[in-house]
């Protein structure tokens, strides 16, 4: 019941800043911060309801609950056109994409190949589409890619060396024949 409420304030706080954007416009600023705050509390969600009434695999809740955060923040970035939600946006799509991974049960060496795999989608975006894509959006992807490449980089090469070559968290052979 607690998580139910949770979700239920969690779904009015976002709402109320999306309708507050819409339609009172001396509330902008308050509406982003409203939206802004809901988006934060879909994980707290997911967390809530993983811990009280959750019966099946975390990792197809946390595919859930990104999959609606993602949902949810591509919803308030095509009604705010803001930067601050692109920021959200690649947040949860790179949740979704750890979330895949986690749920496919891969190894660990495919989480970082699909996230590089994502910097480059989003890269490729930015660089064919640039008129179709908004100012904010634009910008946001290119700050976001500044940070996001060069941590993935570094993660897989750091974890990389300390995983043993033959184990099957590293091994695509072995990683996908455990699973087929």
């Amino acid at each position: 019941m607690q998580g139910v409420l949770l979700c239920a304030l969690t779904l009015f706080v976002y709402a109320a800043g999306l309708v507050s954007y819409r339609w009172i416009p001396k509330l902008r600023l308050a509406s982003y911060s409203f939206t802004a705050t809901g988006l934060a509390l879909i994980p707290v969600c997911g967390l809530a309801i993983y811990y009280l009434m959750w019966p099946l695999s975390g990792a197809l809740l946390w595919l859930l609950v990104s999959l609606v955060g993602t949902a949810a923040v591509l919803g308030a970035l095509a009604l705010m056109k803001a930067r601050v939600m692109i920021y959200l946006a690649v947040a949860f799509v790179v949740s979704d994409v750890l979330a895949v991974s986690k749920t496919m049960q891969v190894g660990l060496i495919w989480y970082f190949v699909s996230l590089l795999l994502l910097a480059t989608a989003l890269a490729l975006i930015q660089r064919f589409a640039p008129a179709q894509l908004p100012v904010q959006l634009t910008r946001g992807i290119n700050d976001s890619a500044r940070v996001f490449v060069p941590v993935t980089m570094f993660a897989s090469m750091m974890i990389g060396t300390r995983l043993h070559p033959t184990s099957s968290s590293t091994s695509w052979p072995s990683s996908t024949a455990r699973h087929a």
